[in-house]
């Protein structure tokens, strides 16, 4: 037993671990469905415990990321980290309690000895990952993260293998960068549902006629040959040459000269960026050619005959920093040699200040969160020890941390001079150049907040594209030196100490206020890279402030900022790779990786207005002008949804429940996204009813349509049945006068219609008394042919054949008995009032007919049947 310097009265550990049942962790467990295309597995740390949730599960280390898996097989957020977004990272043992985790305890750690590996983000991110002693699984995963972390070339990076389909390919941004011009400069918009347009063509020197052609597109940088960190084309006046721009360049710091960046539509003011003039100590260098490219960004109010309008120029440094930078040969332009400016100092310190301002802010939300990296929600954190060994007696410091940071007091800075710039343009439609060293870190914050207020183009989610990609990617900002990844030439980072021996500390990650690792003990990752400073998350924040401030007035939300710049951070897209446009172009970046805003872009077009990316309070036509907070408005607060979701995550050591006393933030927002998905659901469900009823609606019209058509057959039928039944009357009448016999019967096979199975008959001449008829049980609808007879029968003595002719019995015809003679034509039968009159006869027919005695013999009576049809000499009756 050994004891340690820092431990309790009379507490000690024991050094050795005391070995339990392994936990069930299958090896070569397949995790295939947990990869991103083109992502392979390195390296595989099995019973591991996540210190910050204390869950036990598996790390794996791919080409891309991180990967905590739980023992339910599902991704741990905050466990989860791409390599790209790790600033640091360190092997180290540490003290804890004598108690150990219920988690812990169950996979097989025992005693207070912790073989830590811990991770710092540069998203607010502090992990410990807790492994087994004596296991050589920690220093492999190690080994397997810093080989991908450090990588030596821009290539090795995840964005060059990432695989993505050629639709995220991310086309041309120059031609981009033209159309947004062309949208400043002629006041049109660029408003479109669709992708951007990359097809335009572009022109050397471009006159566009905004104010009566002040303003042109040159190409003197074509090629970058002029400023390596500039765009190919710049907006510049009319009134200078490429020659006279030249010369600037030279007077500039980095030739990074003053050139248009956005145009007031209204009264023709612009802004402008630069850098630094090279003006000396006591301003003892001019250029002509520069002061006259700055009297050309004051175009006249009114007519020519006009005086110009006011310059103002933006110094963002302090005043005693631009001092001193006059005695390295910079400085900031005199009143003296450019008449109609003033100079303005805004007060906004530099890269270095903000780096320290976030890694206390930082070690604050770590120190005060729920899921600390030491293993201890700060509301539990009652005792002198936690996992990482953090005193009680350390708490009280840290109570004013987050104002100690600076962090808010910046924010504050840069958003109100942001909002002086706009109301300068928009109040006194004055000009603005804004610059500071070397103009592209202050003065992109600037300048791009200020384009924001000030057009509400660049709250939509195209222009918040066509803003980034113009202010911050093509004018340069160093995104390799400020993310801390390889650039064009090589690296940023050198591994110290990849030994054996880990370093010993009383926290797990906690080493000091201003840096994470402030050591080079052996086992660490160390920054050598002093350019590095979270410079595009503190404008993100900004941005952030914006909205919370004007909830109405973007298009985007806070959601969509957060994915955004851990889009950014996680090198997986090419977008914000390299130092600047020139870089990209030679890196071929827009053709070899996936497009950040296509991938967005795509991943809110299914969710359409849903999505969590819309903001759900937006309203196009609420905040059509110039957004001008005052100063006291824009008083920040912490931007919660991006600082908190590591260190408060809802319902972590509350078994559940989600907790309250924490502002998430974004609440009202989720809230009505929430019931905008609701109202979506009753929506479709409405539109579904409604399809439902009217195609109800159309089959009810379809079926009264059928049921009109069908009344319409029923009284043609009837109609039809109605003369029918009158020929049948008629017909009968007919076959009454003669005496007949009607038999129908089936006919036979082949046509014949002899006699078959007889299946009626009536005998006409046993109902002539008047009375009706029976209907015939006949089915009508039989499809097999049928034979219909007409007989004439008579007995052995008489046959009477009996005629209704007259509507009396006196025109009535007498019993003719057999072998007499019918006198018929020339009978009373056939005179006027017979039943038959108006009948029309072929009499010359019937004469020819010659009728045999023999025919009504009753021996001849089975085979004197006659059918329907008749000989061309029957008498026709119609």
């Amino acid at each position: 037993m050994e004891n340690y310097n820092g431990m309790g009265p009379g507490e000690s550990w024991p050094l050795s671990w005391t070995p339990v049942e392994k936990s069930p962790v299958k090896r070569n467990k397949d995790y295939s469905y947990l990869l991103l295309p083109s992502e392979l597995m390195i390296a595989e740390g099995l019973a591991v415990v996540l210190v910050n949730m204390d869950i036990a599960g598996t790390v794996l280390v791919t080409n891309y990321r991180l990967i905590f898996i739980g023992e339910d097989g599902k991704v741990v957020p905050l466990g989860t980290i791409p390599l790209g977004t790790i600033e640091n990272a360190q092997l180290s043992t540490v003290k804890g309690p004598q108690s150990t985790p219920r988690n812990a305890a169950r996979v097989g750690y025992r005693g207070p000895i912790r073989h830590l590996l811990e991770v710092v983000g540069k998203d607010m991110r502090k992990i410990a990952y807790c492994f087994r002693p004596n296991s050589e699984q920690r220093e492999s995963v190690f080994k397997a993260m810093t080989k991908f972390l450090l990588s030596p070339t821009l290539w090795d990076l995840y964005a060059f293998s990432s695989g993505l389909p050629p639709a995220f390919q991310s086309g041309d941004p120059m031609s981009r960068l033209h159309a947004e011009y062309t949208r400043i400069l002629t006041g049109t918009d660029n408003k479109t549902d669709g992708p951007t347009n990359t097809s335009g063509s572009m022109r050397s020197s471009t006159p566009v006629k905004p104010g009566k052609s002040w303003w042109r597109i040159s190409e003197v940088n074509l090629g970058y040959t002029m400023c390596a960190t500039y765009p190919s084309r710049l907006i510049v006046p009319c009134s200078v040459s490429d020659e006279d721009i030249q010369q600037v360049m030279s007077f500039r710091a980095r030739a990074r000269i003053p050139a248009v960046v956005w145009r007031h539509g209204g009264n023709g003011a612009v802004l402008a960026r630069s850098a630094q003039p090279l003006v000396g100590f006591l301003h003892s260098t001019r250029s002509p050619c520069d002061e006259k490219l700055l009297a050309g960004l004051c175009p006249p109010l009114g007519g020519s005959s006009s005086p110009p309008r006011k310059l103002y120029v933006a110094d963002a440094r302090p005043r005693t920093n631009a001092i001193a930078n006059g005695a390295l040969g910079g400085g900031t332009e005199s009143p003296a040699h450019y008449p109609h400016i003033e100079v303005v100092f805004l007060g906004i310190e530099n890269i270095h200040f903000m780096r320290e301002s976030f890694t206390k802010l930082r070690d604050y939300l770590d120190t005060h969160g729920s899921a600390s990296s030491d293993g201890s929600s700060s509301l539990l954190r009652a005792g002198d020890w936690a996992w990482g060994g953090a005193s009680a007696s350390s708490m009280a410091s840290a109570v004013t941390a987050l104002g100690q940071s600076g962090w808010l007091y910046y924010v504050h800075t840069i958003l109100s001079n942001a909002a002086w710039i706009a109301g300068r343009v928009v109040m006194e439609g004055a000009s603005v150049l804004v610059h500071c060293s070397d103009g592209w870190d202050r003065t992109t914050q600037l300048i791009s907040l200020a384009q924001i207020l000030l057009d509400p183009y660049y709250r939509t989610f195209r222009g918040f594209q066509a803003l980034v990609e113009k202010d911050w990617l093509a004018f340069g900002h160093p995104f390799a030196d400020r993310l801390g990844v390889p650039t064009f030439t090589g690296g940023n980072y050198t591994v110290e100490g990849l030994g054996h021996t880990p370093s010993e500390s009383s926290a797990p990650v906690r080493n000091g206020p201003s840096s994470a690792f402030a050591s080079s003990a052996p086992g660490a990752v160390r920054v050598t890279n002093n350019n590095e400073s979270p410079v595009f998350l503190q404008w993100a924040d900004c941005v952030a402030q914006l909205i919370r401030l004007y909830p109405r007035a973007f298009e985007f939300s806070l959601a969509f900022l957060v994915e955004f710049f851990d889009s950014v951070l996680s090198c997986r897209f090419g977008n914000f790779l390299c130092n600047s446009e020139k870089e990209r172009v030679q890196a071929n970046i827009s053709d070899s990786t996936a497009d950040i805003w296509t991938y967005l872009e795509k991943a809110r077009s299914g969710g359409r207005a849903q999505h969590e990316h819309y903001n759900m309070l937006y309203e196009a036509g609420k905040h059509t002008g110039a957004l001008l907070p005052p100063a006291a408005a824009l008083t920040p607060s912490l931007w919660t949804e991006f600082y908190l979701r590591w260190s408060c995550p809802y319902g972590l050591n509350f078994k559940g429940c989600m907790p309250t006393g924490w502002g998430q933030g974004g609440d009202i927002e989720n809230e009505a996204r929430k019931s905008a998905r609701s109202m979506s659901v009753l929506k479709t469900g409405k539109e579904r009813a409604e399809m439902k009823l009217l195609e109800a609606q159309i089959t009810k019209l379809a079926l009264e349509e059928q049921l009109k058509a069908e009344r319409q057959q029923k009284l043609a039928a009837i109609t039809e049945a109605g003369q029918a039944q009158q020929e049948t009357a008629a017909l009968r009448r007919v076959l009454q006068a003669m005496g007949c016999k009607v038999r129908i019967s089936k006919a036979h096979s082949g046509g014949n219609y002899s006699e078959g199975e007889i299946l009626y008959e009536e005998d006409i001449e046993d109902k002539t008394d008047g009375s009706p008829h029976d209907q015939p049980d006949v089915d009508l609808n039989r499809t097999e042919p049928l034979a219909v007879s007409i007989l004439l029968e008579g007995d052995s003595t008489a046959f009477h054949i009996r005629r209704a002719c007259g509507v009396d019995g006196a025109l009535s015809c007498s019993n003719v008995q057999t072998g007499d003679v019918c006198k018929w034509p020339q009978g009373r039968c056939a005179r006027l009032g017979s039943a038959f009159l108006g009948l029309k006869a072929d009499f010359q027919a019937l004469q020819q007919l010659s009728i045999l005695d023999c025919y009504f013999d009753p021996e001849h009576k089975g085979s004197t049947s006659s059918g329907i049809a008749t000989s061309s000499q029957t008498p026709v009756v119609t």
